[in-house]
């Protein structure tokens, strides 16, 4: 049965998406936003969805009245069209909760911290991809991969675990709506002290997640990092620990750079180790490079596939991406997040 989702903010990055995936499963998707402008304009208008450059409770008639209402982070608690929609008792969401309506019963996958979840995410993606289960993704960029920052497709789901607020009503992090088979947490330091005025109130949400798991779910956590190594203790499924830490139970060694490539081994205990080439310098890639291999692994993904996957991995857009070489220097854009 087709339903009819309405988007408020639908030019936002993560909004855009949303209703283009909506778009692939069959419904029939309108929305609005305020002062948007090209060139996601572009993209919402050139897929057939009807929409309004302009917040006004009309629209919630001007194409019939939808089903359900999803909701963008940057729309202002104040929006008079989202007090219409709930003034007509409309069913109304937030865009991360439409995401995990959208990823269904399949296998979920989040990668969450406070660093690398972009990179992570988009490298796990292209294992997935490679491996030939058809991820589906959320991300917090354009995968250079695979094209796009979403896609709905048929198989595990992968969620940039992001643990900024929900919606202008739910101040908790859209990572606790994405609700994991599987997660890993790459780092934890205070970060978007807008939110979290502490590490104890940045802490808490990461340790909520541990304790939702389900009992045969699995989270892999960083024991580089001491505050994502103590969230073991929370946790209510199997862990895996990775690291170039001595007790790991993924331990990257002999980490080197050889060319373009940077060349490491990850010993794993009782297992065959892996020798990984990856095309993104530095130990904290090798590092989410191990995080993904352990997701990769839980949603069934060949080892020697996801592997080989790492040496042909052009990343997300702006995370450490080549632009190219002029006069012997290799210009690269970055938007400089970074450990």
């Amino acid at each position: 049965m087709t339903r009819h989702v309405h988007i408020l903010g639908i030019c936002g990055y993560a909004t855009s998406g949303a209703a283009l995936l909506a778009l692939q499963r069959g419904d029939r998707v309108t929305g609005s936003d305020d002062f948007a402008y090209p060139p996601v304009t572009d993209v919402i208008s050139d897929a057939g969805i009807r929409w309004e450059n302009h917040s006004d409770p009309e629209n919630l008639e001007r194409w019939g009245r939808p089903d359900l209402i999803v909701v963008g982070n940057q729309t202002r608690p104040q929006n008079a069209e989202l007090a219409a929609a709930r003034a007509a008792g409309l069913t109304i969401v937030s865009e991360i909760e439409f995401y995990t309506d959208l990823a269904g019963d399949r296998l979920r996958l989040t990668v969450c911290g406070t660093h690398g979840k972009t990179t992570t995410s988009a490298l796990l993606v292209h294992m997935l991809a490679r491996a030939g289960l058809d991820p589906g993704f959320r991300l917090g960029s354009t995968s250079l991969d695979v094209g796009g920052s979403a896609r709905l497709g048929t198989g595990p789901f992968v969620f940039e675990g992001d643990e900024y607020t929900t919606a202008p009503w739910d101040s908790r992090p859209k990572f606790l709506h994405t609700r994991p088979h599987a997660a890993c947490v790459t780092r934890l330091e205070l970060d978007h002290p807008d939110v979290y005025p502490t590490l104890d109130a940045y802490r808490a949400p990461f340790i909520e997640l541990m304790g939702a798991m389900p009992a045969d779910g699995l989270v892999a956590l960083c024991v580089d990092d001491a505050e994502c190594a103590a969230l073991r203790e929370h946790a209510a499924c199997a862990v895996v620990t990775y690291g170039a830490a001595t007790g790991a139970d993924w331990r990257v060694t002999d980490a080197r750079d050889d060319g373009a490539l940077q060349r490491f081994t990850v010993a794993r205990r009782g297992e065959q180790p892996l020798h990984v080439a990856l095309t993104f310098p530095g130990l904290h890639n090798a590092l989410n490079a191990c995080a993904a291999l352990i997701l990769a692994g839980r949603a069934a993904a060949p080892l020697d596939v996801a592997v080989a996957a790492c040496a042909d991995f052009r990343g997300p857009a702006r995370r450490f991406e080549v632009l190219g070489d002029a006069a012997g220097v290799t210009v690269v854009d970055d938007y400089a997040h970074h450990p």
